[in-house]
């Protein structure tokens, strides 16, 4: 349980961490309301990592839930939404298809993503694939009206109390999938609540309880770099946790048995280059590691 004297033990593990030199925000919010909130740089807006994908699968709920988007429609190569959500695409995700040499190299990241060789048939294996989030972007952004950004303000952030926030895009102007959303932490955790609260914020529904519960049921055995079961966006622990999580140790953590929502925030100084660059000290920690190490979680 996050009691006073743990959740004042968390920030003190994290605080007393050398790995952890980077780490700007904790927050945590138990039934709504805020228990614990330090920032070193005044509650900044930070880059999500791969957390945006999270908030893209929700994105993706929404367009769904509109029919705007068919989930189990081939978008390339026998290759649907499903399959791009649940990371079972089955494509090829190193060498000249990681995201750091994409990033560096092409226009259009999600052109470059659907060249990639497929090496296992879509939907039989997990596979970590930033790829997928790209291409599910475009497909999204292809989709909805004016474009994801303006359709993520309409029907997501804006009824959040969210304003516009910086969502970096390729260059060809698609919004970047894999990660680059910046939020700050207590706008995070907004969007945590809200799948804590079953897709209802204020009485009004952003997203349907059967999406809510598709992004948290477990459809594969995941695998790296969290080493836990994937939902949908999410990676699920064996207690019905659940967590977006991302490169630097970003996270947005949500357990419903108590009602806690945990995000923490780092600044790791990256740079696509090239080569790509970052600032984060040798062995960094991530907050969850040290959660986990509390029993916390």
């Amino acid at each position: 349980m996050w009691s006073d004297d743990r959740v004042q033990e968390f920030a003190d593990a994290v605080a007393g961490e050398p790995g952890c030199a980077r780490v700007t925000d904790l927050l945590l919010l138990r039934e709504g309301r805020v228990v614990l909130a330090r920032s070193s740089t005044g509650g900044a807006p930070r880059d999500l990592f791969s957390v945006t994908k999270t908030v893209l699968a929700i994105l993706a709920g929404i367009a769904a839930d509109q029919g705007l988007l068919d989930v189990d429609q081939p978008i390339t190569e026998g290759q649907t939404a499903y399959h791009l959500l649940s990371m079972t695409r089955g494509a090829e995700v190193g060498g000249e298809f990681d995201l750091d040499n994409v990033a560096v190299r092409e226009r259009n990241w999600a052109a470059a993503f659907a060249r990639s060789p497929q090496r296992h048939p879509p939907g039989t294996r997990f596979i970590y694939d930033n790829g997928a989030s790209q291409l599910l972007s475009q497909r999204l952004h292809e989709a909805v009206p004016r474009g994801l950004p303006a359709f993520a303000d309409r029907h997501l952030f804006t009824p959040l109390g969210i304003p516009s926030p910086r969502w970096d895009a390729d260059p060809s102007g698609v919004p970047a999938g894999p990660g680059h959303l910046h939020l700050t932490a207590h706008h995070l955790a907004r969007v945590g609540q809200l799948l804590l609260d079953d897709g209802v914020v204020d009485g009004r529904r952003l997203l349907s309880s059967a999406w809510v519960t598709r992004m948290r049921r477990r459809h594969t055995k995941g695998g790296p770099p969290e080493g836990r079961d994937y939902g949908l966006g999410l990676w699920l622990e064996p207690n019905g946790s659940f967590f977006g999580a991302g490169w630097a140790g970003q996270l947005l953590y949500c357990r419903p048995s108590d009602r806690v929502v945990l995000v923490t925030l780092s600044d790791p100084g990256f740079d696509y280059g090239p080569p790509a660059t970052d600032q984060l000290p040798p062995g960094w920690v991530a907050p969850l590691a040290l959660a986990r190490q509390l029993n916390l979680v």
